[in-house]
């Protein structure tokens, strides 16, 4: 993934800043904090702790960044007015940046759609004890839904780790098949057996821009009116398979989900099932992305998937914890 372009309100942070992403277009920027920095998590997503707002787009009518993990608050040392010989340059250059990304995620898209990937991935299934034993292990133990949700294995999948310079890392990994919210597939996820020695433990096969989300019912995909939210693929599977309703949808998230992917969710109804570690920012989130829909939280004191293989919870029984959520 490559750096957004800062806004032209923000170039004071210039320098400061790292990670720069551009969550909602030209209103939402994300990036390390210049107070208490940041770095890329486990599976590899970008930090994305620090948030600004154009004043244009801010509730107080001024420019400002905040952190959601120190709290610190970026205010501009006067009141930002504009070049407009700079203001075009961004514009010109912010452009041929959005076209530039645009024509690498269509290639990606196209090469994704040729290679199919995803197929041969689920066919290592076939023939591998081993990456059959893992997703017995992660509750997933159908091999119809193992071909319904595109998920397989790679033997030996090669990366390259930017570690005192570039270095191969191979190991096994389990696959999955993402997608967007039409259900179409956009992207292979890699989780990686053995994690890089930065720790990261999910790659992306593919760079194709934007946010992809895990789908468990593939009949209904965005038109559900009754739909679980969980952080993670695995959590959604299982969630989904247990509940067995039909008429319900189960959402497999990113870790930190933008708020334009949130709000694009359909449903009317919606049980959001956080990790025990929930940070208040991504309730909040939540929150404001269904203030005017049914919105209930399920608390559990373990991961959904783990809480419902280790207690080996049936279908009626996690119903009736579903029933517990409390409505917000």
């Amino acid at each position: 993934m490559r750096e957004a372009q800062l806004h032209p309100e923000f170039y004071e942070l210039q320098g400061h800043v790292q990670y720069v992403v551009e969550r909602i277009r030209g209103k939402e920027w994300s990036s390390s904090c210049p107070e208490c920095g940041g770095s890329p998590h486990p599976g590899g997503e970008w930090p994305d702790r620090f948030r600004m707002f154009p004043a244009a787009h801010s509730k107080t009518g001024i420019s400002i960044g905040w952190c959601r993990v120190c709290g610190f608050k970026w205010l501009p040392d006067r009141e930002f007015k504009p070049d407009p010989e700079k203001l075009e340059k961004w514009k010109r250059e912010r452009i041929v940046e959005e076209e530039r990304r645009k024509a690498e995620a269509e290639q990606a898209l196209q090469l994704l759609r040729d290679e199919k990937k995803w197929e041969f991935y689920t066919g290592v299934l076939d023939f591998c004890d081993e990456g059959r034993a893992y997703w017995k292990g992660a509750g997933i133990v159908d091999d119809l839904w193992w071909r319904e949700w595109g998920l397989g294995w790679d033997r030996e999948h090669e990366f390259w780790v930017d570690s005192d310079g570039w270095k191969k890392h191979t190991t096994p990994t389990a696959t999955i098949a993402e997608r967007n919210l039409d259900g179409e597939i956009v992207n292979v996820k890699h989780r990686l057996i053995n994690p890089q020695p930065d720790g990261v433990k999910y790659r992306m096969e593919y760079s194709v821009g934007f946010e992809p989300v895990f789908i468990a019912n593939l009949q209904l995909c965005n038109d559900a009116d009754w739909a679980f939210l969980v952080e993670g693929e695995k959590k959604a599977a299982v969630t989904w398979l247990t509940f067995d309703q039909a008429k319900v949808q189960a959402f497999g998230l990113p870790m930190s989900p933008s708020l334009e992917l949130l709000e694009q969710i359909n449903a009317g109804h919606i049980c959001y099932i956080p990790d025990p570690d929930v940070q208040p920012w991504a309730l909040k989130r939540i929150k404001e992305a269904y203030r005017d829909r049914d919105l209930k939280i399920l608390r559990l004191n373990q991961k959904v998937d783990d809480y419902i293989q280790g207690a080996g919870i049936d279908r009626d029984s996690f119903r009736a914890i579903v029933k517990q959520a409390r409505r917000v």
